[in-house]
């Protein structure tokens, strides 16, 4: 299950770095909180937002020491319970994980980044319905909505063949956070899985009317027609795909992911060569 918790301890701390220092490496980050905790070492946010961030970078030791001092500045803060929750997740101490998130969330049930670490951690755990549940909660009561929620859930629902469910997940997390390509990726699998291979070329097509590039794009919409028996139309779906990827400059066609597209498409046409020829040959 992917990590979706980290940004918001982050924003729970109070105590916002710059736009700027947001992008930086992590020790520049950390070395940037360091001098203004020199200068106000009474902010229990400085501290609470360094131990996210020495968290991030492997130093769970480091980060204790300032979710110690954090908490003697202001104790009963939710964000440093959820931060040491993360410690003991990142540490493979899944029970003690689930402890803490159970002490925590019966204190703060409303915490949103707090239900989707304990959705991760039951996923862990092998109890994909208690992640369903809290991943529901989180969504239910996140005032930072993010697509990340929706695909962690959609994921999960696919996983159980709640098929129909997972979609909807996907459709709403759409509509919440604008067009995803990841959600609308997924969206795809699923109308595949669903046996809605038209469905899924219309999203595909979607997808394609924004994309800079849509080598890939056409290389899948050629599986889904393949898939479905309609072979010449997957054919022409190869050839365009390898038309695009022909016109690049050839700096861009030699990059591994490229090149590798390139030879699929090419073997596809070789196996179904319906299609017309691409302009140049290999």
């Amino acid at each position: 299950m992917h990590r979706v918790t980290a940004s918001w301890i982050l924003a729970a701390a109070l105590a916002c770095a710059t736009p700027a220092a947001a992008h930086e490496p992590l020790h520049s980050q950390i070395d940037g909180l360091t001098g203004e905790i020199a200068a106000a070492p009474d902010r229990a946010g400085l501290y609470l937002e360094r131990a996210e961030l020495l968290r991030l970078d492997g130093q769970p030791q480091r980060a204790e020491a300032d979710l110690a001092t954090a908490e003697r500045l202001r104790p009963g803060e939710p964000a440093i319970a959820l931060c040491r929750a993360e410690m003991l997740r990142d540490a493979g101490r899944l029970i003690a994980a689930r402890r803490a998130l159970d002490a925590l969330l019966a204190r703060s049930p409303a915490l949103a980044p707090a239900r989707a670490l304990s959705a991760e951690v039951y996923v862990a755990l092998g109890r994909t319905g208690e992640a369903i549940a809290d991943l529901d909660s989180a969504i239910a009561r996140s005032r930072r909505r993010t697509p990340e929620l929706y695909l962690e859930l959609a994921r999960l629902l696919s996983g159980r063949r709640d098929l129909a469910r997972s979609l909807a997940s996907v459709e709403e997390g759409v509509r919440a956070c604008g067009p995803s390509p990841a959600l609308e990726d997924f969206a795809v699998d699923l109308e595949v899985e669903l046996g809605r291979p038209d469905s899924a070329l219309a999203r595909l097509d979607s997808m394609m009317a924004l994309a800079p590039r849509r080598a890939n794009l056409l290389a899948r919409r050629g599986d889904i027609l393949l898939a479905a028996g309609r072979e010449l139309e997957a054919g022409v779906a190869y050839s365009q795909g390898l038309a695009e990827i022909e016109a690049l400059p050839p700096y861009k066609r030699r990059a591994a992911a490229t090149a590798a597209l390139e030879e699929r498409l090419r073997a596809a046409l070789r196996s179904h060569p319906q299609a017309p020829a691409s302009r140049t040959t290999p």
